[in-house]
């Protein structure tokens, strides 16, 4: 099952807004991973409840902005180390990646980014908006490799 960052569902909020609607898109891709490699159920319930977890660890912090994702994947019994890297890196066995997407908003006048999961050679895989305007208009800056030990 594919949730996105906007599901309705989502409750917890943070500065009055719903804060996966609007930080969430970072801990979306790690816990697509974490489905991925270990068929992990997961719904909105379980998601915020982990995140709650995980926030009071000091894995991430209250706008979602994640500290330490190798802890957040440990949890789950995945051995990661996670690195950045250019966008001209093509990953290894074993490796996963998250690509991190830069775009400007004119309507706020200021930057933004985005990460979505690649499929090893710099494409979209999982982008946890559904189709972001940050991926469609904005430009892949970095890539943040996860690789297994």
């Amino acid at each position: 099952m594919v949730i996105l960052q906007t599901d309705p569902r989502f409750t917890y909020r943070y500065n009055g807004q719903i804060r996966y609607h609007k930080w969430g898109c970072y801990m979306m891709v790690l816990f697509w991973f974490i489905v991925l490699k270990k068929k992990y159920p997961l719904d909105t319930t379980s998601i915020e409840e982990l995140t709650q977890m995980f926030e009071l660890s000091g894995y991430i912090k209250s706008d979602l902005f994640v500290n330490n994702p190798d802890k957040i994947f440990q949890h789950f019994g995945i051995s990661l180390v996670t690195r950045k890297e250019d966008v001209s890196y093509r990953c290894r066995m074993g490796d996963v990646e998250t690509l991190v997407f830069k775009a400007f908003s004119y309507r706020k006048n200021k930057y933004w980014f985005h990460r979505v999961a690649g499929n090893g050679h710099g494409i979209v895989t999982y982008d946890p908006i559904g189709y972001s305007r940050a991926v469609a208009e904005g430009a892949l800056i970095s890539k943040r490799i996860h690789k297994e030990i």
